[in-house]
């Protein structure tokens, strides 16, 4: 009998802490729990932790609550925040000689990411090459906010095993993963969008017939997010923040019944500048990734369930839209609904990575 893993995955956010606790080995994974927290308002602000005592007595409950891990020291992997990381596809030249590669990756990031490359944690990864050059996935985090997520990890009594850049773990728990080639699969390049409380992500993917071949070109981050749309119904109708949730869940974007198009007026002028914003990238993603053309765009995210969002996206953007579904990887798919498990992606995504080392 294989030996199974059970692991411990958390996802810190401004409004929410989440977790998910998984257990088996690669082809054989079962999600036995999640569990969800709410964080106190300014405790953490885009992604960066203000107040580490608060949130770091907060993981310490919601990796009670979830049980589980190995005795009393409890390992945890988690996602760093995607307003603090940098991910991209880049070509480097080849070189036998590995001091020299990784001085070349250093070189050539050094022209793509906001930060001094002294002050920045990397990590990178292979995806193809050719007789000169190398394709490298380099991902990338400011020292003081990963030094700041594991001081708030340990302060819990938690040991951090794997901080990850968010993007991937979004996109390994929507696509799934096969044994050697996939035949039925053409080549597609896909845009992830992840639609959270705090903030969304939108992710260039590349999918091609054999696992290896799959990978994140780039990923940035756009202004909307769940708690911007309840602040502007809460402004707007006067309602408490618990009203203006129920009214979006009920109304969403429709134009018909049952609020006849309510809602998208009040939030229609945030929704225009996100989908400029979004053709933006996608003309950014054209311009510097020549020949590929985006075949379709998969949502996710606790966000992505607002009602009629799809179809407005379809329409302006005019890509075909789907649902992403984060149970595609696991054997008991019926512990939770497609809609419920949206929220919980980046966690579902974090415990793949581990069974699957």
């Amino acid at each position: 009998m294989f030996f199974r893993t059970t692991t411990i995955n958390i996802d810190i956010s401004d409004f929410y802490l989440k977790a998910a606790r998984l257990s088996g080995r690669a082809y054989d994974v079962k999600l036995e729990r999640v569990r969800r927290i709410s964080v106190p308002e300014e405790a953490i602000q885009k992604g960066r932790i203000m107040d580490r005592d608060t949130v770091s007595s907060l993981l310490k409950r919601l990796v009670t609550e979830l049980g589980g891990g190995h005795g009393s020291k409890k390992f945890i992997n988690a996602v760093l925040p995607d307003t603090a990381t940098f991910i991209k596809l880049i070509d480097v030249p080849s070189d036998p000689d590995i001091p020299q590669f990784v001085k070349n990756i250093n070189d050539e990031i050094a022209h793509h990411i906001p930060y001094n490359i002294d002050d920045v944690y990397l990590d990178w990864q292979k995806v193809g090459n050719s007789a000169e050059r190398d394709r490298v996935l380099v991902g990338v985090c400011p020292k003081e906010v990963v030094d700041e997520y594991t001081s708030t990890i340990e302060r819990a009594g938690l040991i951090p095993k794997t901080l990850e850049v968010e993007s991937l773990s979004i996109v390994r728990s929507i696509f799934q993963i096969k044994k050697g080639r996939q035949k039925n699969l053409s080549n597609r390049n896909v845009i992830v969008l992840d639609l959270g409380a705090a903030r969304s992500s939108v992710i260039f993917y590349q999918e091609r017939p054999y696992n290896e071949g799959d990978t994140i070109e780039f990923s940035v981050s756009l202004p909307l997010s769940g708690h911007e749309i309840d602040s502007a119904v809460e402004k707007t109708l006067a309602l408490t923040r618990e009203q203006a949730m129920k009214f979006k869940v009920v109304c969403g974007l429709l134009e018909n019944e049952p609020c006849n198009g309510a809602l998208l007026k009040i939030v229609e002028p945030m929704l225009q500048d996100f989908v400029s914003r979004l053709q933006q990238t996608i003309e950014f993603h054209t311009s510097h990734f020549e020949g590929t053309v985006i075949n379709s765009m998969i949502l996710c995210g606790g966000g992505a369930n607002l009602k009629g969002l799809r179809e407005y996206i379809e329409k302006h953007i005019n890509i075909p839209v789907e649902l992403g579904d984060s149970r595609v990887n696991l054997k008991n798919k019926n512990i939770m609904t497609q809609t419920e498990a949206l929220s919980y992606c980046s966690v579902i995504g974090l415990g793949l990575g581990e069974l699957y080392r």
